[in-house]
């Protein structure tokens, strides 16, 4: 556009921003597959009853998790993103570090907060989590076989169901709220996210308020919950996300800790993407 060669260094840290805020977006957005996928498993192979309905699961796909995913776009660059050397040409946009975090690290840590609400949320009312196990058959559907009874409980079709509903939106609250946690270590690769600022990105800010009001519509509001499979949890399961964003932001600051101070550790490429 012009003859400067001032504009040769924007351009390079405009491109540099570019794959910077691409990756951020690609792994933030990854993170949630596996904690939709566990559900299914929970239900094919343990017999659960679902511990998220196929709405809900979907509504996380093409609805919460779009906002936060896209606003990563107009993330600012980092403070070092010019004192770093060219990366290599070989150098991969999706690397197997992040396909590690994303799949494994970060996801185990959600799957950990929204399988443990889902389980709460029976024994909140009175239920044996183990003896749930196996009864998605016979139990928690509205053509259930009969009461359903633990500890000394006994409880009729309509309660299974509303139950049933009711840790399924636990599991769905958890597993959401989460990534609106997880959104805000995503907004780095290397610096620290206090140093970088948590709400110089308006824009994240204003979707992860969208992604709470689609999950509060979607779980509180008469007739669409019907519809998805929800019924209002207990309001303890809110605090579960907690524990997790606590596990998120120790494990991401101390990784990109040692990323700034020993990049060139076999240990620490490892874990930096």
């Amino acid at each position: 556009m012009d003859d400067k060669f001032a504009s040769i260094i924007h351009g390079i840290e405009e491109g540099r921003l570019l794959f910077d805020n691409l990756r951020k977006s690609i792994g933030y957005t990854l993170t949630h597959c596996f904690p939709s996928i566990v559900p299914m498993l929970l239900n094919f192979i343990g017999g659960l009853p679902p511990p998220m309905s196929a709405l809900q699961m979907l509504s996380i796909d093409l609805g919460t998790d779009l906002p936060p995913a896209i606003s990563l776009a107009y993330e600012p660059p980092e403070s070092d993103i010019m004192k770093l050397p060219p990366r290599k040409r070989t150098t991969r946009l999706v690397s197997f570090a992040m396909l590690t975090y994303s799949y494994q690290i970060a996801a185990y840590m959600i799957c950990l907060g929204s399988i443990s609400a889902y389980f709460f949320v029976y024994w909140y009312h009175g239920i044996n989590p183990f003896d749930v196990f196996y009864t998605s058959q016979e139990y928690f559907k509205y053509d259930a076989v009969g009461n359903f009874t633990s500890w000394g409980k006994s409880f009729t079709t309509a309660e299974q169901v509303d139950i049933r509903y009711q840790a399924a939106a636990a599991c769905y609250i958890t597993t959401v709220t989460c990534q609106g946690w997880h959104i805000w270590m995503c907004k780095t690769r290397r610096t620290s996210m206090f140093t970088h600022g948590i709400f110089r990105n308006s824009t994240t800010v204003l979707a992860v308020v969208i992604e709470m009001a689609i999950l509060c519509f979607l779980v509180y509001t008469p007739g669409v919950k019907f519809v998805t499979g929800s019924s209002s949890p207990p309001f303890e399961i809110w605090f579960f996300s907690f524990g997790v964003a606590f596990l998120l932001l120790i494990y991401n600051e101390t990784r990109k800790f040692f990323i700034r101070r020993t990049p060139h550790n076999p240990l620490v490429r490892l874990v930096k993407w």
